[in-house]
């Protein structure tokens, strides 16, 4: 329809209509309004086909028709751009969210503008915001906040000050704890191999240097970024000579104890804390907390997986909360699941019971080669179901989880370890060791169960360090084990998160090969003894070469350990799948010794049982 206005008469002509009388109507800028009943507020005719007038009430479709296809069609085009904007969202049965793309993110205009300057002039993703690695910086910029609030430079941290946005508040551990944090301790464990040194020695030759490195401006550089062509060593960059001379005083050492080698713990100066971020602040999908000002990275100089981009507008359009704790854990799986995140859980538990509106940030479950934030940024990615179900043993229901870049009123997040070496690590999972045991005598499992009473538990993994003779295994410490039942735990038999605590929790003795399942020792009565077959080292990226982290992990819950190496260790050549497009690495596995293991078993039941 074609529409001219000027002060002459006004034709208005239907395409569809042209030269219809009843189509084509006159239509006069009349006098203003309510000086003609036919006349209406914008002062024209109401008796035109356009209103329904008298003259052309038979055929008024005519006109109204095409205006109502123009209306529908421009509605269904803003409902479409909504939906890529990730506004709508429609999830169909079995196929997953719509749309398939990554949708555009809505734009903030000169909010996004000052971000990309930001990012440009200071830090690579969290621009000119102050970053916060370690207590040391975060108590500094407290103080600041302080003095600046106070307007006494210099005045003594008040750390509870409610006006402040960033503030660090302490946790109040027990006698026990306050004096097992603040003391280096010693603790010993035995090579029943007697070869680990050499291990350990082989797995530090494959990262070492002969001598100090420079860099082009003649400075000293020590490997401190991480190496391509050795991925596995990350920026662990021992020199050779050091690797021998500790190769060395590791056999004097094993010679003079019979076998024995020492663990050393690490102290903490200051109490465990968590940071509380009010008045607004972010979340990464990592966990790291920031506002407009400063970034706390909880993990600070830990080797962590990097955070390549925040993503403030999902945030604020759709994932926008009132109170979060942030327990994420980063590395996928069952380890981490429990010993990190489960763990972080009772620096805040009373609090995260009484009020069920605060929400828990975790990392997502999917897989790196599928999709995550970069592919979907506006999914509600969720976590695993095993996580899940640890929480909610814990009495936090699994709707409470969110994921991914948040915003919210209120932030709490707490101090993470690095080491599983360190006292905090220990205090962490001493603190987990007490609710599941907790947990599992309100489900009817005996309070107190005597040292010699339990059972002996086998692991069997069914993927990667599976052992190839484990019936054999099992067959001959039923012979041995005496009155002693023997069980075996098949890490694929479906159990529930309680059920495996309670295997392990009946447990005098654990055998198994090194793996995730082995996190379930903090479910472990205090001196429980475990038996370890340790993956031999390799030059490879896999975080179970020569890994010794369930020797600590024995060692602050109490129990006591031993560690042994397969006779033979099988690595299957990683081949190319047509079919797939991938490389495939098939699952190692391991065959033991098995006279020789037997007789070290026995000894154990006898000495300990």
């Amino acid at each position: 329809m074609a529409t001219y206005l000027s002060d002459s008469p006004v034709v208005m002509t239907s395409y569809l209509g042209a030269g219809d009388p009843n189509v084509t109507k006159r239509v006069t800028t009349g006098p203003s309004l309510g000086q003609d009943s036919k006349w209406g507020g914008d002062g024209q005719r109401l008796d035109t086909p356009l209103f329904g007038g008298r003259s052309g009430r038979k055929k008024s479709g005519v006109v109204l028709r095409p205006l109502l296809t123009i209306f529908f069609v421009v509605a269904f085009l803003v409902m479409l751009t909504s939906m890529r904007e990730g506004q709508i969202q429609f999830i169909e049965h079995g196929r997953g969210e719509w749309p398939p793309h990554t949708p555009q993110e809505p734009d903030l205009g000169e909010t996004v503008a000052e971000e990309d300057k930001n990012i440009t002039e200071g830090h690579p993703v969290f621009g000119k915001r102050k970053l916060l690695q370690d207590h040391e910086q975060l108590h500094n910029y407290v103080a600041t906040l302080s003095g600046e609030s106070s307007g006494k430079a210099g005045r003594k941290v008040s750390r509870f000050t409610e006006k402040l946005n960033v503030r660090i508040q302490y946790i109040e551990l027990t006698p026990e704890e306050e004096t097992f944090l603040s003391k280096d301790k010693m603790t010993l464990w035995k090579d029943l191999s007697g070869t680990l040194y050499k291990e350990m020695t082989s797995s530090c030759l494959s990262c070492s240097v002969p001598e100090v490195h420079r860099n082009k401006w003649g400075e000293i550089d020590q490997c401190d970024e991480k190496r391509p062509d050795k991925i596995w060593c990350s920026t662990w960059c021992p020199f050779e000579r050091h690797c021998i001379s500790w190769a060395n005083n590791l056999r004097e050492e094993m010679n003079k104890s019979g076998g024995y080698m020492k663990f050393y713990r690490q102290s903490q100066a200051f109490k465990p804390y968590i940071v509380i971020f009010t008045g607004g602040a972010y979340v990464t999908e990592n966990g790291e907390v920031y506002n407009d000002e400063v970034v706390f990275d909880c993990r600070g100089h830990c080797q962590r997986k990097s955070t390549k981009k925040i993503r403030r507008l999902r945030a604020r359009k759709k994932f926008t909360y009132k109170k979060v704790y942030v327990t994420d854990h980063v590395w996928r799986g069952p380890y981490h699941e429990l010993a990190d995140a489960a763990a972080r859980l009772f620096f805040y538990h009373k609090e995260l019971l009484a009020d069920p509106e605060i929400m828990i940030h975790a990392t997502t479950d999917y897989p790196p080669h599928e999709e995550n934030f970069e592919i979907r940024p506006w999914r509600d990615h969720k976590v695993a179901p095993s996580q899940i179900d640890i929480f909610e043993a814990f009495g936090i229901n699994g709707s409470r989880f969110i994921t991914g870049d948040v915003y919210a009123d209120e932030v709490i997040v707490s101090q993470v370890h690095c080491s599983s070496a360190e006292n905090l690590y220990g205090i962490e999972e001493m603190r987990l060791g007490r609710a599941i045991h907790e947990h599992l005598v309100s489900l009817g499992y005996p309070n107190y169960l005597p040292l010699g009473q339990g059972t002996i538990l086998v692991v069997k993994r069914t993927h990667r360090r599976r052992i190839t003779n484990l019936d054999e295994l099992v067959e001959g410490l039923q012979k041995i084990a005496g009155s002693k039942k023997v069980e075996v735990y098949d890490d694929h038999a479906g159990l529930t998160q309680s059920q495996i605590w309670g295997l392990f929790y009946k447990a005098d003795l654990v055998v198994a090969p090194h793996g995730a399942g082995l996190v379930n020792l903090v479910a472990c009565r205090k001196h429980a003894v475990v038996h370890e077959f340790i993956q031999p080292a390799y030059p490879n990226m896999d975080p179970a070469n020569c890994n010794f982290n369930f020797k600590d992990l024995a060692s602050f819950m109490g129990l006591t350990y031993y560690a042994d190496l397969p006779s033979d260790m099988h690595r299957p050549a990683r081949y190319w799948d047509a079919k797939e497009n991938q490389w495939i690495d098939p699952p190692t596995s391991m065959t033991i010794d098995l006279p020789t293991t037997l007789r070290n078993l026995q000894q154990i039941i006898h000495s300990h049982f």
